[in-house]
């Protein structure tokens, strides 16, 4: 009987290791889901740093006047909205989609809210110019190309490789 006990303690014992061993070391392959895009560089913006930037976009715009706020939201199906408050009652309110084109940042206008107060090129590019100008920033003056946009978790995140 104390030979069974015995038996049974070290095969538990071993289970339990090996539970711990393969859940404490990294695995071979050495991935942790952050190289999805394959690039050396990212930069991540979240939705007040996001606001802040077409905050100062909007002010750029002759047609909008006395912008108040400005709220982004990144959602996880990939679309950006944007809601500002005017003096007015309602809130304008514009989507945009942020696409890789041919290894270039593209916001692509999606639907709005707003009367005809200004194209859809000036609504996308409240977003596009400054990130573009940041991810320019980021290369440093070398050729990069962009290779992932993930929409986690209320941030908008890209990858860049860069060349040189």
């Amino acid at each position: 009987m104390r030979a069974l006990f015995y038996i049974l303690f070290g095969a538990a014992c071993g289970v339990v290791g090996t539970v711990l061993l393969i859940t404490l070391l990294p695995s071979s392959g050495g991935g942790n889901g952050d190289e999805a895009g394959g690039g050396n560089a990212r930069l991540a913006f979240d939705e007040v740093a996001l606001a802040a930037m077409v905050t100062r976009e909007l002010q750029a715009l002759p047609i909008v006047g006395g912008v108040r706020s400005v709220n982004v939201t990144v959602n996880e199906s990939g679309l950006i909205e944007v809601t500002f408050a005017v003096g007015s009652a309602t809130e304008p309110r514009f989507t945009v989609d942020p696409e890789i084109l041919d290894g270039q940042l593209r916001i692509e206008f999606r639907e709005t809210n707003l009367a005809v107060v200004t194209t859809p090129e000036d609504l996308s590019g409240l977003i596009e110019r400054p990130l573009v100008s940041r991810l320019h920033g980021l290369a440093g003056g070398f050729e990069y190309r962009l290779v992932a946009i993930e929409t986690t978790h209320h941030r908008l995140t890209l990858e860049v490789e860069v060349h040189d």
